[in-house]
This record gives structure tokens, C-alpha cells and sequence, in this order.
């Protein structure tokens, strides 16, 4: 059924479904195409006639081999809006969405990002696009003499969504003054970016991250102004041009064919990704949360318990009992090799365990951080602050990977999870776990706090202190749990301004990924 909305910009028509209004497709900015292609997102412009939001509109291009950009291209900065009222005085809860994908690949348009059940909480939910890899974290010299300083366009997109939620949600049924932001890995990591960021002030009141915080990778290597330029600078001769105005003649297919991403390597040395820009990002995330000067707002932070699987490619030569025994004197010196040990073990021989591998490598990449972002936001007198481990399986999910819990918090669990196991039908007790997590996201949306007024006969989600007991889990059963927080404070101790040792970089680069 149609559905139609008069708004400032023009009147738009959707669909309606049980009760939900659907707008999609909306231009939150011009198309950074042409002259726009590397520059600042520019307000969109109202529309002529009635603007048609019953489709998607076009995705950013991935960088992801394999993946399909059939309906790829860079016209990209659109979002999309479900809503239980098109009440202009509704004044609901806002939820903004940021994808997941490394910053090189995704899109909010994805069957598994679909808004209808998270609105049927009450609960106004946005989704969008932004430019990624090489169009959206481009940093050079020639940018900057432009006169806005490069290498961090896909984040002034998120701003740029962020504040057209704020000039024109409420047309859709939304608060502005009740907007919280959520998203998994890089859509977290955008999270906390943007806590950092001087832009950012007013533009969001909360924030959910899941398995992610502020990029620090794991080689922590996040660019700073100077790196990102020389990288930058490749691309020149990458493509085969020699000039800016040849490089914005390139067609867009020839970006994606010369910077391909198979998770060999971290994504913005095999591709592009955010760094240190002086604009967006004035200095390194970690630092700006070790200080507490990050914007002082209710969060939920959580992560996986099998983080690290889908990244044990980003360190080579770990299995072997010499390798883990040189990894752990080098990442702290051979003076904690014991304690490293002791918190990553391996076998009689030597051999790591398994486990022990993809928790390094995952509380390296992810949880780290994670947990730095939510002892960080209670640091700074949050007092609103709450943490999850999610660990839940079924036939459905048979691991908890990094990027499982996605399709459970939408409540789109007929669709194919983010890893592509063999597809199971799911099940009921998927679906009582999944409508437990839209239920303490959708209230934490609503009010700070994911018990809600009322629990809704759920478990009662303790506020977190600090300790490793005041987590929530979420698994077969649901209520609190322990995390190993005495690996989060080890490899907390080893950064010194902000970075791990010098040694530790040289070490974990060796397979030439850093080149």
C-alpha cells in the first residue's frame, strides 16, 4: 500500500506493511560524482513533483571481491526510514543504523538491515549509505589544496545523514533530540570515531556498539595525516594517471578492480579506511578515550565470542609453538611473556590452542576496544553504561562469529547470516532470542536503558562497573555472565601514547601487509 508523506524537502511516497511506513532511497546529499567526487558531502536540494521512495535507491560500490555491485554506483548518499507514525508531533525514538563492512564493503540496504521489526517497537529506524574505500578514505596532498583536508569523506557522509535526521525526521514521526546511532564492527568503529569528532556535537544522544570502537587495528596502525597522504599517492600510479582531475575521469569500475578486499590484510592498506585527518578525526581515537574527552552519552558496547575467527588471516605464522612463544615476547616483552601465556595458552608442546589464537587476534582487532569505549564512557560519569557478550548458537547460528548477532538484533533471521553457513531454517527459539534483543534495544533507544520501564518478563541487563561479572550474556540464556577481562586490562598496559611497541609492529607487519 502507498504511502504518502508531505516534508520540507518535497512530498515523497512509500509503502506501508502491518502498520509500518517504509521511505526508501531518500537523498540526504547531492551525488559525489563528477567535480563532487572527493569533496565534502553537499546538502541535498528539495525535490520537483513527488519524490518515488517505495525502492532502494543505489549502493556505494564494495570493494569486496565476489561481491555484487549490480546496483552499485556512486549517485549513493540515500537512506532509508521505517516508522510505526508519519505524525509529524509522534516525537519517537530514532534509531540510525551504520553498516558493518570494514569501511570497503556493505550497505544499509541489505535484506538483513530491514527496519520493520525494530519499528514495530515503537521505534523510528533509519538505515543509509556512504562512500567507501578508495571514494569515501582517499587522503592526498592535491584534496587537501582544495580547501578541506581528505582521507575521511565516507565519515562527513555519516555527518552529513546524522544531520538531515536532524533537519527532517521529525516529518517521518522521529525526535531529533532522541537519536540514537548503532552499528557492528565498522559501523561501531564509525560510532566512536564520531564520538571524537568535533562535527559530531548534537547530531546523536546515544550509542550502540557491537564488536567495535574507534579503529584501532591490529597492527594499530590506524593512519595518521602524514601515512595516510603517502598511501594515498600510490594510487596515482595504481590506476595509471598523473593527475587529479585524470583521477576523477576514472571510471569507478577501475577503482574496484585495482583495489580489491579478500580479508588477506587490514582494509586500509589493501584498500582505503579512516585515519587521522585534522578535521574529522583530529588525533588518534584510543587517546581521545584514554583522556575521556569523548562525547559523555549512554552507550551499550558488546562483542562476540568467536571475534577473532574470520581475522586469524591478519597475523601469519602464529601456530607454531616458536612463533606463539616469539608473539608473546614481543607484543609485551619477554619480562610478561608469563602472563601472556597464561592468558592465551597453548598445549604441552607449546602449540597455541585454537581458542587462544582467535581470542589474540579478536581482542586485538575488536574487544579490546570495546570494552575500552565502555570503561571509558563509566571513567568520564556515565552512569548509564552497559555491556554484553553474545554467545548464542543454534542450527541457525552455529558460531558466535564476529557479525552473527546482526540478523537477531533486526529480527531478520529468515535471511542468510553475514558468514554464509549452510542456510537453516530458524527456529522458534531463535526467534524468543531475537525478539529479546530487538526488545532491550529498542528500550535503551527509547529511554537510556535496555530493561526498559519494565522488563518486558526479560532478564534484568545489569549496568556495568567495571567488573567482569557486570556483563550481560547473550546466549541460551539470557542474564550475567563473565568476560576475561584480565586480557582486556594486558593488552590495555601495553599501549604507551596511544600505540603498541615498535617491536610489536615490525613482528605482526613482517607478511608485508604494511608495505
Amino acid at each position: 500500500m502507498t504511502t504518502r508523506l508531505e516534508t520540507k524537502l518535497g512530498a515523497v511516497n512509500g509503502t506501508s506493511k502491518d502498520g509500518i511506513a517504509s521511505f526508501k532511497g531518500i537523498p540526504y546529499a547531492k551525488a559525489p560524482i563528477k567535480d563532487l567526487r572527493w569533496r565534502p558531502p553537499q546538502p541535498s536540494l528539495p525535490w520537483e513533483g513527488i519524490l518515488d521512495a517505495t525502492s532502494f535507491g543505489h549502493t556505494s560500490w564494495s570493494f569486496l571481491v565476489g561481491d555484487d555491485n549490480s546496483n552499485a554506483d556512486e549517485d549513493c548518499l540515500n537512506l532509508n526510514i521505517w516508522t510505526p507514525s508519519t505524525d509529524g508531533n509522534a516525537r519517537l525514538p530514532v534509531m540510525v543504523y551504520i553498516h558493518e563492512g570494514g569501511f570497503v564493503f556493505g550497505n544499509g540496504s541489505k535484506a538483513n538491515l530491514d527496519g520493520q521489526r525494530l519499528a514495530q517497537k515503537g521505534v523510528v529506524v533509519v538505515t543509509f549509505n556512504y562512500r567507501l574505500g578508495a571514494f569515501g578514505f582517499l587522503a592526498l596532498d592535491e584534496l587537501d589544496a582544495e580547501g578541506s583536508n581528505s582521507g575521511m569523506f565516507g565519515l562527513q557522509d555519516q555527518q552529513a545523514a546524522l544531520q538531515w535526521v536532524q533537519s527532517h525526521i521529525s516529518s517521518f514521526g522521529g525526535d531529533p533530540n532522541n537519536v540514537s546511532v548503532f552499528g557492528e564492527s565498522a559501523g561501531a568503529h564509525s560510532i566512536g570515531i564520531l564520538m571524537c569528532s568535533p562535527g559530531s556535537k548534537g547530531l546523536f544522544h546515544k550509542g550502540i556498539l557491537q564488536s567495535g570502537a574507534f579503529w584501532n587495528q591490529v597492527f594499530d596502525h590506524d593512519m595518521d595525516f602524514v601515512r595516510a597522504r603517502e598511501h594515498g599517492k600510490k594510487i596515482f600510479g595504481r590506476v595509471g594517471v598523473s593527475s587529479l582531475p585524470e583521477l576523477r575521469d576514472v571510471p569507478a569500475e577501475t577503482f574496484v578492480a585495482h583495489y580489491p578486499f579478500d580479508f588477506s590484510g587490514p582494509p586500509d592498506l589493501l584498500n582505503f579506511a579512516p585515519s587521522i585527518d585534522k578535521n574529522v578525526l583530529p588525533e588518534k581515537g584510543l587517546l581521545v578515550f584514554q583522556r575521556n574527552e569523548q562525547m559523555k552519552i549512554p552507550m551499550m558496547a558488546g562483542f562476540t565470542f568467536d571475534e577473532g575467527t574470520l581475522f586469524r588471516n591478519m597475523l601469519t605464522s602464529y601456530s607454531k609453538p616458536d612463533e606463539w612463544e616469539l608473539i608473546g615476547k614481543t607484543i609485551g616483552g619477554p619480562e610478561r611473556y608469563a602472563e601472556f601465556i597464561s592468558l592465551y595458552p597453548a598445549d604441552d608442546s607449546g602449540t597455541p590452542l585454537p581458542k587462544s589464537i582467535t581470542d589474540f587476534v579478536g581482542d586485538l582487532y575488536l574487544a579490546h576496544q570495546t570494552w575500552k569505549a565502555a570503561t571509558s564512557q563509566l571513567a568520564a560519569g556515565i552512569d548509564e553504561v552497559y555491556m554484553s557478550l553474545f554467545s548464542y548458537t543454534s542450527d541457525y547460528n552455529p558460531v558466535a562469529l564476529h557479525a552473527s548477532d546482526i540478523n537477531f538484533m533486526f529480527g531478520t533471521i529468515d535471511q542468510p547470516l553475514f558468514y554464509n553457513p549452510p542456510f537453516v531454517q530458524y527456529s522458534e527459539a531463535d526467534r524468543k532470542f531475537s525478539n529479546a534483543i530487538i526488545t532491550y534495544w529498542a528500550n535503551f533507544a527509547k529511554i537510556g536503558d535496555p530493561n526498559g520501564e519494565s522488563t518486558d518478563d526479560l532478564p534484568v541487563w545489569p549496568k556495568y562497573r567495571g567488573d567482569a561479572g557486570d556483563v550481560m550474556g547473550l546466549g541460551q540464556e539470557l542474564g550475567p555472565t563473565q568476560i576475561q577481562i584480565a586480557r582486556f586490562r594486558f593488552i590495555d598496559s601495553l599501549y604507551k601514547e596511544g600505540h603498541l611497541s615498535r617491536e610489536w609492529l615490525d613482528l605482526a607487519s613482517r607478511d608485508g601487509t604494511r608495505a
